[in-house]
């Protein structure tokens, strides 16, 4: 089992705050997930503790989202 090395909260916050400035927004239903479009397609991350998958039509657009997604700092 994974553990986070920083606090969950904090971690949390931080996602979240990076999902929104890439232009994504949470789902109203279910905070944990995310809808956003990247280069004309729908994108959803879904987060589970401290793990997030990731939903996109292409390979490219995955691979997109991932680099932007490792910008995250925490």
């Amino acid at each position: 089992m994974a553990y986070l090395r920083v606090d969950p909260r904090l971690w949390n916050l931080e996602l979240d705050s990076t999902l929104k400035n890439m232009g994504f927004e949470s789902c109203n239903s279910d905070e944990c997930l995310y809808k956003g479009v990247i280069d004309e397609s729908t994108v959803l991350i879904f987060i589970h503790v401290d793990d997030l998958g990731i939903s996109a039509p292409t390979k490219e657009v995955t691979d997109k989202v991932v680099a932007m997604l490792r910008e995250l700092t925490v």
